[in-house]
């Protein structure tokens, strides 16, 4: 291969590499982001109790839900059994409902997995899920935490 095709070449795979890096470095940036907003949501119910706490979860315009551009930030709690807890800001329907057994498109259990990882203190897990922005199955990872013995908290992005 002549010297041009060579340098030619060698030009677009590095900025090919250049795009990749930059959407590591924004989804590590996101990461940073979500495990924050879990973390913030968990003092919140331990400083004001979760009464007063799922209040302002559940506020469409309060500070625990954030819309972004394709898709639309928020907390869950759920407590080790499965029930939904609270997620009235996007799913009213299913406050109060047990829903250990969900299973996404793959047969992936979504809430006894994110059980699983709340248990042993706060930790990742991705699945694929709808987003309520798009309407599309998308990748999702989801940060949980634990609040206490009984309950968890968490949220997700969609990654691309």
């Amino acid at each position: 291969m002549p010297k041009i095709k060579q340098v030619f070449c060698l030009l677009i795979l590095m900025g090919c590499l250049g795009l990749i890096h930059n959407a590591l470095a924004q989804q590590l940036i996101d990461i940073d982001v979500l495990k924050d907003f879990v973390d913030s949501g968990a003092q919140y119910i331990q400083q004001v109790g979760a009464e007063a706490a799922y209040r302002e979860i559940n506020n469409p315009h309060g500070k625990f839900v954030k819309k972004h551009e394709k898709y639309v930030q928020y907390l869950f709690v759920y407590d080790f059994k499965g029930n939904c807890l609270e997620l009235e800001v996007i799913a009213a329907n299913i406050v109060g409902k047990n829903l250990i057994g969900m299973k996404n498109q793959f047969g992936v259990l979504i809430i006894q997995n994110l059980i699983e990882v709340a248990k042993s203190g706060s930790g990742f897990f991705g699945y694929y899920y709808s987003n309520v922005a798009t309407g599309a199955d998308e990748f999702k990872l989801s940060y949980v935490k634990k609040i206490d013995n009984t309950t968890f908290i968490g949220s997700g992005i969609y990654i691309k």
